[in-house]
C-alpha cells in the first residue's frame, strides 16, 4: 500500500458523498489543484458532446463558477480510471506497519486501518488532505474506518489494535471519535525499525543483559536453581500463567538476579514499559497496555522472558487497612490484574520492594515469591570486586572491602562509585570519598555511622576478658550454629564492645544495624515501644545483626521506674528480645543498671575490662610501629579505644613526639574516663 494509493481511495469516497458546487468540493478541487503532480491523475475521457480540453490535458485550476460543476464531474471519471490495485511495493513508513502487524498477526482488515490511522498521521499528503476533509465537516475517524473496511468508527472499538493498545480512541464533542496512535507504534515509526527483533524492542521494551552471573547468588543456590528450572520448564513447555517475584529492600539486586535468571534459563530478557515515546516516565496505563502488547507479541516464543520491574507500578500505591481486612489507594481494577497473572502467555518476572502492600490474590498467582535480604559483606565484596575489574578500576583488596563494609547501601551504588573513579582516574583514598560521598546520598544525607568504613581491623588480643571471646565466636559462628542467640557486651568505654560487634557481624558474613538509644527513644508515648518494633523489623528485612548500644537506656531497672512508659518500653524489648529469629548484641557501660529479668534473657555475656600490662605493649606495637618503652608499664587503666584516639591526634602534631610523649597522652586518656582513674608514674623523657 503507498501514499498516493491511499490518497486515491480517500478522494474516490468522499467525492461520492460530497454534492458538486458545495463548499466541501470547492476545498477538494483546490487540494487537487496544488498536489496535481503528487496524484498524477489520467486526462479524463470525456463524454461524446463534450470537447477535449484545448491542452489536451485537463487542468486543476479552479473554473469559473458556472464550470465548478463541470470540473467535479471530470475529476470523479479521472478517479474512475485510476487502477483499484495497490502497488507491489509499498512505502517505507507503511511497509514498516505492515511488519509490525505480522508480528502482532493482525487481520487483514485490522492491517489496513492501521496503515490508515498511520498514514494520516504521518505521511505528508494524507495527512494535508484529511486536514482539508477535516474542516469541512468529514468525520476523520469514520473514513479511516470506510477505508479498511468497516462500516464505521465505532466498529473500531471492537478491533484488536484497541484491545492492545495500538491506537486510542476519545469521543469529542457532538458524539465524534478521534483517534491517535500509541506511544509503542510512535517509537517504532520513530526508530524505524525493519526487522522483527528492532520491532520488538521498540515494541515491548530494552532487552536486558546482566553483568552478573549466578555464582554471583551463590548464597541462594537452592532457590535460584529451582526458579531457573521453572522458567526452563515454562519456556519449553509454553505453560500459560507463570509469574515469578522478586521482592526485598531497595538495593539487594532483585532486577540483576532476574536478568541473570534468564540467561541461565537460555533466554532473552525484555523490560516492559520503562519509558513513553518520548523517553518519559510512562503511566501505569501504558505500563500495563505495554505488558499486554508484550505479551500478545512473543506470545509463540520459547525463548523469552519479561521482566515488570518495580511491580508499585502495577499495584498502585495500595495500601492495607488499619484492621487488615481490605486494601486501598488500589489502582485499576482487581480482576482485571487477576486475569492478567493467570493467562500470561510468557513467563514473567516481577520485582517489589514492598511485598507487604500486594493483594494476597496476586501472592496467590506466582508461581514462586523469592526474597532477596542485604547481601552480606563477603557478597558484597565479591559483587564490588567483579564491578571494579568491568570498569578497570586498579584497586587493591582491602579498598575494595572497604568499600564493601561501608554500609550495606554501598552496593547498589558500586558501579556509579567505579565509574565515578575511572573518569575521574581518582586513587585510592579518593575512591573511598566518591565512595561515602554516594552512600551518604542513598541515606538521604545521613553520614555512615562510625566503625564502618575506617579503623584497624579488631585483633581479638586487644579484648581483655574473663570470657574465652575467641572460643565463644567460634561456636557461635560455626556451621549450621543457631542464629537466634543474644549476647551483652559490658565495660568501660573504649574496651572495644561496639569493634567486637562488628566483628562477630563479619565473621557471620552478615551486616551489622547499629541503633542507638537516641534512635529508638521517643519523647510521645508509645513512641519508643514503635521504634523498638521498628528497629527489630529492619533487622530481620536486611537480614542484619542488631546492635542496640546504650542498652542501659532502654533497659533500665522497673524497680526505679516513676513512670508507666519507662515500664511498658522495658516490656515491648524482652519481647523481642524472646522472637527475634537473628543474632541480638547489647551494649552498655553500666551494667549495673539493667533490669535483671533483661538480664538473664541474654544467653551469653561478656565483661570487657582494661587491658593489662602484657596486652598494653602489644596495643603500643600495633597502633604506634615501635617498641613500647619501659614507663608505658606505669600508666593503669588503658583501652583499645585510647589507643585508637591517641593514634588520631599524632595524624595532627604527631611530627617528632616521644615515646615519653605519647604514653602522657595515653595516661592523660586513661585518667578521663570517669570510675578509672589511671595512675601515673613519673618517668624519663
Amino acid at each position: 500500500m503507498g501514499e498516493r494509493y491511499l490518497a486515491l481511495r480517500i478522494l474516490r469516497i468522499v467525492t461520492r458523498n460530497t454534492a458538486a458546487g458545495s463548499v466541501r468540493a470547492d476545498a477538494i478541487l483546490s487540494w487537487c489543484d496544488n498536489n496535481g503532480t503528487f496524484l498524477d491523475l489520467p486526462d479524463p475521457k470525456p463524454h461524446a458532446a463534450e470537447q477535449p480540453a484545448p491542452s489536451g490535458r485537463w487542468s486543476w485550476r479552479r473554473a469559473p463558477e458556472p464550470k465548478q460543476p463541470d470540473a467535479w464531474e471530470q475529476l470523479g471519471r479521472s478517479l474512475g480510471q485510476c487502477p483499484d490495485t495497490a502497488p507491489a511495493k509499498p512505502d517505507a513508513l507503511l511497509d514498516i506497519v505492515g511488519r509490525l502487524a505480522n508480528l502482532v498477526d493482525l487481520g487483514d482488515t485490522e492491517t489496513r486501518l492501521l496503515q490508515a490511522i498511520v498514514a494520516s498521521h504521518r505521511l505528508r499528503f494524507i495527512y494535508s488532505l484529511c486536514d482539508v476533509l477535516k474542516d469541512n465537516g468529514v468525520h476523520i475517524a469514520g473514513l479511516l474506518a470506510e477505508l479498511a473496511g468497516l462500516s464505521g468508527a465505532e466498529d473500531m472499538r471492537h478491533s484488536a489494535l484497541v484491545h492492545l493498545g495500538l491506537i486510542e480512541l476519545d469521543t469529542r464533542n457532538y458524539g465524534k471519535v478521534a483517534v491517535t496512535l500509541s506511544d509503542p507504534v510512535i517509537r517504532v515509526l520513530r526508530e524505524g525499525a525493519r526487522d522483527d527483533d528492532g520491532l520488538t524492542e521498540a515494541l515491548v521494551g530494552t532487552r536486558c543483559q546482566s553483568n552478573l552471573v549466578l555464582d554471583d547468588y551463590r548464597e541462594h543456590a537452592t532457590e535460584v536453581d529451582l526458579i531457573r528450572r521453572t522458567l526452563s520448564g515454562a519456556l519449553r513447555s509454553g505453560a500459560p500463567g507463570v509469574n515469578i517475584l522478586l521482592h526485598g529492600p531497595p538495593g539487594t539486586g532483585k532486577t540483576e538476579l532476574a536478568k541473570v535468571l534468564a540467561g541461565a534459563a537460555d533466554a532473552h530478557m525484555y523490560s516492559v514499559g520503562e519509558t513513553d515515546e518520548w523517553g518519559d516516565e510512562p503511566t501505569r496505563w501504558e505500563r500495563v497496555m505495554a505488558l499486554k502488547l508484550a505479551q500478545r507479541i512473543l506470545a509463540g516464543r520459547r525463548d523469552v522472558v519479561l521482566l515488570f520491574d518495580e511491580m508499585e507500578d502495577m499495584i498502585g500505591e495500595a495500601e492495607m487497612s488499619s484492621r487488615g481486612r481490605y486494601y486501598s489507594k488500589r489502582d485499576g481494577s482487581k480482576i482485571f490484574i487477576n486475569r492478567l497473572f493467570e493467562t500470561n502467555a510468557v513467563p514473567t518476572i516481577w520485582t517489589s520492594n514492598a511485598i507487604e502492600n500486594v493483594d494476597p490474590a496476586i501472592l496467590r498467582r506466582m508461581s514462586y515469591v523469592m526474597k532477596l535480604d542485604v547481601p552480606a559483606p563477603a557478597v558484597r565484596k565479591r559483587i564490588i570486586d567483579r564491578i571494579t575489574s568491568d570498569e578497570n578500576v586498579a584497586l587493591p583488596d582491602d579498598a575494595i572491602g572497604r568499600i564493601a563494609d561501608l554500609s550495606p547501601e554501598s552496593l547498589s551504588v558500586a558501579r556509579n562509585i567505579m565509574r565515578t573513579a575511572r573518569l575521574a582516574c581518582a586513587d585510592e583514598a579518593e575512591t573511598d570519598k566518591v565512595a561515602d560521598a554516594l552512600v551518604t546520598g542513598v541515606r538521604h544525607g545521613r553520614r555512615v555511622p562510625p566503625g564502618h568504613s575506617h579503623g584497624h581491623k579488631l585483633d581479638l588480643r586487644l579484648c581483655d576478658s574473663p570470657h574465652d571471646i575467641s572460643a565463644l565466636f567460634g561456636r557461635l559462628t560455626a556451621p549450621g550454629a543457631p542464629l537466634d542467640f543474644t549476647l551483652l557486651l559490658t565495660g568501660p568505654p573504649g574496651t572495644g564492645k561496639t569493634a567486637l560487634a562488628h566483628h562477630l557481624a563479619r565473621t557471620l558474613d552478615r551486616p551489622l544495624l547499629i541503633k542507638r538509644a537516641s534512635d529508638i527513644l521517643s519523647m510521645w508515648v508509645g513512641g519508643t515501644e514503635r521504634q523498638i518494633a521498628d528497629a527489630f523489623a529492619q533487622a530481620v528485612s536486611e537480614d542484619s545483626v542488631l546492635l542496640l548500644d546504650e542498652i542501659d537506656s532502654l533497659l533500665a531497672d522497673r524497680c526505679h521506674a516513676e513512670r508507666s512508659w519507662e515500664v511498658s518500653q522495658v516490656n515491648e524489648l524482652l519481647t523481642w528480645m524472646d522472637h527475634h529469629p537473628l543474632p541480638f548484641i547489647a551494649a552498655t557501660n553500666h551494667a549495673d543498671r539493667l533490669d535483671p529479668a533483661a538480664m538473664r534473657r541474654f544467653v551469653f555475656k561478656i565483661a570487657l575490662c582494661a587491658l593489662p600490662a602484657n596486652k598494653v605493649r602489644h596495643a603500643y606495637r600495633i597502633f604506634f610501629k615501635h617498641e613500647p618503652p619501659v614507663c608505658l608499664d606505669t600508666v593503669e587503666g588503658l583501652t583499645p579505644g585510647d589507643f585508637a584516639n591517641v593514634a588520631r591526634q599524632l595524624q595532627f602534631d604527631g611530627a617528632g613526639m616521644t615515646p615519653g610523649a605519647i604514653v602522657d597522652r595515653l595516661a592523660a586518656e586513661a585518667a578521663a574516663k570517669p570510675g578509672l582513674r589511671g595512675k601515673i608514674g613519673f618517668r624519663r623523657a
